[in-house]
């Protein structure tokens, strides 16, 4: 029964291939896993890549309108400035100097 030698043996053989086996799952899964992850990890790298010129883009255009917007304010403002300047000396007469 059990305490013959080929029973042992074939148990062991049993066993490593078992061992093996599992051994050969684990390593060919980690393997995928990572081989996944890094592919992961390089089309995400890409699309922040993308993402950031885009934005640094949006930012740089809105920039742009702004200081415009500025300019044509600071514009207005000056003329404005002006403006009161002739009228207050229309108003309030000229300094005699």
């Amino acid at each position: 029964m059990v305490t013959e030698p080929q029973i042992w043996t074939i148990i062991g053989v049993l066993a490593a291939t078992l061992v093996g086996m599992v051994t050969l799952t684990v390593t060919l899964t980690n393997r995928t896993i990572v081989t996944a992850v890094q592919g992961l990890r390089g089309e995400l790298g890409g699309q922040i890549m993308a993402l950031r010129g885009e934005l640094l883009g949006e930012v740089n255009s809105l920039r742009a309108e702004m200081n415009a917007r500025f300019d044509a304010v600071n514009t207005r403002i000056d003329a404005l400035d002006r403006d009161v300047q002739v009228v207050s000396a229309e108003v309030f007469g000229r300094p005699r100097g």
